[in-house]
Parts: C-alpha cells; sequence; structure tokens
C-alpha cells in the first residue's frame, strides 16, 4: 500500500512538473512533493497521504515511454533530453573533436566567476567521485544512459518488468531514491569543501569542469 501511494504521487509529481507552467515550483507540485514526504514517513507518523484523484496524470510525456498510456511530446527540457539522446542512439557515436566543437558553441562564460580558478582542483576531484559512482549506480541497475538514472525510466527493461507496471513502478522509485541520496553525497561534498562566501566560485568551477571544452573526454557519462 505504501510503495503503491510512493509510486502514484511520484509518477503524477515527474506530469505535472512537465506539464505546469511553473513546472516543480507549481502550487501542485509542491504540494505532492508534502505529499510524497508524508508517504515516505507513514511508517513512523502513522499520517497517511491521500493524493487527491483528479491529480492522477490522464497523459504522459515521451520521455517516460508508458507506451500503455496516452502520451503526449514534452517540450521541456525533459523531453528534449530524451529524442536528443533516442536520436543519438541511433547515429554513431560522435568523437571527441566533435564534442569539443559542440562545448565551444554552449559554453557560456560569463559563468565563470572572478576567482574560480582556485577551486578547478577540487572540482575536479568530485567530479571524478561523481562519475564513479554514477557509474556504479549505472551498472547495478542496467541502465545505458545518465539520463535513464536521472528520470528513472529504462528504455531496455527486464523482461519481468515489461508487463508488470506496478513492479516497475517499485523499481523506478528505488532508481530515483538512489539519484537523491548521490545528489544529496554531491551537495555535501559542494558545502563542505566551501565556505558561504566562496560557493558561487565553487558552482562556478563546477560548471567549469563539466561543460568547458578542455574537460571534454572520451569517458564522459552516456
Amino acid at each position: 500500500m505504501i510503495n503503491d501511494t510512493l509510486g502514484a504521487i511520484s509518477t503524477a509529481h515527474l506530469v505535472h512538473a512537465d506539464r505546469e507552467p511553473d513546472n516543480a515550483l507549481s502550487k501542485k507540485c509542491l504540494e505532492l512533493a508534502n505529499l510524497h514526504s508524508m508517504a515516505v514517513d507513514f511508517a513512523k507518523t502513522g499520517a497517511p497521504a491521500e493524493m487527491p484523484r483528479v491529480w492522477k496524470p490522464k497523459e504522459f510525456p515521451d520521455f517516460m515511454e508508458r507506451v500503455d498510456k496516452p502520451m503526449y511530446t514534452s517540450n521541456n527540457v525533459l523531453g528534449k533530453l530524451y529524442r536528443a539522446t533516442v536520436e543519438s542512439t541511433v547515429q554513431e557515436r560522435p568523437n571527441l573533436v566533435q564534442l569539443e566543437k559542440f562545448s565551444k558553441e554552449t559554453y557560456d562564460n560569463d559563468l565563470e566567476v572572478d576567482g574560480f580558478e582556485a577551486f578547478l582542483e577540487i572540482a575536479e576531484n568530485h567530479k571524478d567521485q561523481y562519475i564513479e559512482k554514477m557509474t556504479s549506480l549505472m551498472k547495478y541497475y542496467e541502465a545505458e544512459t545518465e539520463d535513464e538514472m536521472l528520470t528513472g525510466n529504462l528504455r531496455k527493461r527486464a523482461a519481468y518488468l515489461l508487463c508488470d507496471n506496478r513492479r516497475y513502478g517499485d523499481f523506478r522509485d528505488r532508481i530515483l531514491l538512489s539519484m537523491k541520496r548521490l545528489q544529496n553525497e554531491t551537495k555535501e561534498w559542494f558545502e563542505m569543501s566551501s565556505k558561504p562566501h566562496e560557493r558561487q566560485q565553487m558552482a562556478s568551477a563546477w560548471y567549469h569542469v563539466t561543460y568547458h571544452p578542455t574537460y571534454y573526454r572520451e569517458d564522459l557519462i552516456a
């Protein structure tokens, strides 16, 4: 019962965050986030999380690949990433030169904050740790790309999950929970390695080591 509620709430949140004008900051999504927390704490508090039936999605964004339900084309970032990833799987993997060219066109120099260079070494270490942990999670859940981990939706599901939406919903929730833990861990790295007045420089260094052309490597995730 608890797992069913968690799955329904998290699915509704993902759909409404994609469709609502204010996305995840919409009133509906914020209330769903509170309901999700209540559902997680149900065993301790005894307070049930009841989602209004009208919030149950009737259509699902294409990136969720709910082929058993009505779907629509998502025009938000997850939809664009999903379709770009799908297209990339049927095309030849771009080489390092192509990746560097793309990064030069998209890298935003305005996000370089004065003094960020002093934090580059720490940012590189954080990036390496993230890649190592993400790669480990991808292998564990048999995900092929990072976006599958971020959305919890695997394009190539295990056979026993193909026809069992409830079990797949539970499986997806476990993926998202693992990602939440990794996100919390990386947030701790960020906060513990910089003082409050250094946060902008650290954030700029993270951006730099992730997107600057000189840091593009063959072993990038996905």
